[in-house]
């Protein structure tokens, strides 16, 4: 190997290891896995949050009070859902666990507090008062107001990066979609013209953005480009009514909320092109979904699960041993093919596994332990 090379791998090594003690949420680093959908249904007589498996399974109800529980959003580490409550009288933002124990009220305001939204890092939560985006910690501290008063701002939601925040706003009359800086300023205009669109979602890579576009009693979902460049793309092309997308963690499917097959609608997916819609709830009276993002698995996840590079685990490794990089389409390989049996026997399971080893790191991720000096070569299913 040249020295070259070997310069180049261990710093990205130490760059994994700077990434993985910063404490940042996983999905904020490496792309994150599909976890729970949670939503808003009716099913029961109340408006609660109710959170389901991906493929619609084992639905659980998370609030029971009588009061309406509604809009629910994930934190970035999933242990977490932000929600609107009226259940003091008046629309509050509250934080509750996944499992809907210790429901905490953040907000306390005369004003309408709703449509909450968590910044990839944690650390601050987005939300629209009376018709304007403020800011707070998950403590409910450290108010800020990001509109400028001249009209109702709304929807607010993250870059995955962090730095600009998608969001509503009727400043020329309709709805339309527009980006701003994270502290407020540069307002950008993406969509213009008779329709009303809210609700916008982010693409995990930060390029585009889906959001529910309403006209002439129909609506539909479309894309756009982040960046404004190109026109819309219309998603679902249907005459229901569909709105309310929220693109899954990994990017390979958009929820939705549609009316297609009657009652007050329900919750569906789709390709990020449109195709393959299917139904996850039935009871027709389920809205808002929200994708959790689970942290990867070193198996599942940073070595090959569609999208490496040369940032995540195996591209790493595969780097150390000068192979080329796995594309987007590939399966994952057999360990044997990792790189012609070196990276098994050499970087991953030496014998003198230490902090600096590819192995040691990718464990360090997961949150698993470390191995011994001396272990013998873990098998596949250890990995992860």
């Amino acid at each position: 190997m040249s020295s070259l090379r070997l310069l180049s791998a261990l710093g990205l090594l130490a760059t994994l290891v700077a990434l993985a003690s910063a404490g940042t949420p996983a999905h904020a680093t490496f792309p994150g896995r599909n976890g729970k959908i949670a939503f808003e249904s009716e099913r029961d007589g109340d408006l609660a949050i109710w959170s389901m498996n991906a493929d619609g399974s084992e639905p659980a109800k998370l609030t029971n009070d009588p009061a309406e529980d509604f809009s629910p959003a994930w934190s970035p580490d999933g242990a977490r859902i932000a929600f609107t409550s009226e259940r003091d009288g008046n629309r509050e933002i509250y934080v509750m666990n996944s499992d809907g124990t210790n429901p905490v009220r953040l907000t306390n305001d005369n004003a309408q507090d709703f449509h909450s939204a968590w910044s990839p890092d944690g650390q601050t939560i987005a939300f629209r008062r009376g018709g304007e985006i403020w800011t707070m910690d998950p403590q409910g501290g450290n108010l800020q107001n990001l509109s400028d008063g001249h009209s109702t701002d709304t929807n607010p939601e993250y870059s995955p990066d962090g730095t600009k925040i998608a969001f509503a706003s009727n400043e020329d009359g309709d709805f339309d979609i527009l980006v701003m800086d994270a502290d407020g300023g540069n307002r950008t205009k993406l969509t213009q013209g008779p329709e009303s669109d809210a609700d916008p979602s982010w693409s995990p890579d930060g390029t585009q953005i889906v959001y529910g576009s309403f006209q002439a009693g129909s609506s539909e979902v479309k894309i756009i480009a982040s960046d404004g460049s190109g026109p819309p793309a219309n998603l679902t092309d249907h005459a229901a009514y569909d709105s309310q997308p929220a693109w899954s963690p990994d990017g390979t499917k958009i929820a939705f909320y549609s009316d297609r097959d009657g009652g007050d609608g329900d919750i569906y997916l789709m390709d990020p092109n449109g195709a393959n819609v299917q139904r996850l709830t039935t009871d027709m009276s389920s809205y808002t979904p929200d994708w959790q993002s689970l942290p990867p698995s070193i198996h599942g996840d940073i070595r090959c699960d569609g999208g490496v590079d040369a940032t995540d685990g195996l591209g790493i490794l595969r780097d150390v041993a000068g192979m080329a990089q796995i594309t987007q389409t590939e399966p994952c390989p057999d360990l044997g093919e990792m790189a012609g049996g070196r990276i098994f026997g050499d970087v991953l399971c030496n014998g003198g596994i230490d902090s600096v080893d590819a192995l040691a790191i990718l464990r360090f991720v997961a949150g698993l332990p470390p191995l011994q000096t001396g272990a013998g070569c873990p098998a596949v299913g250890d990995e992860a």
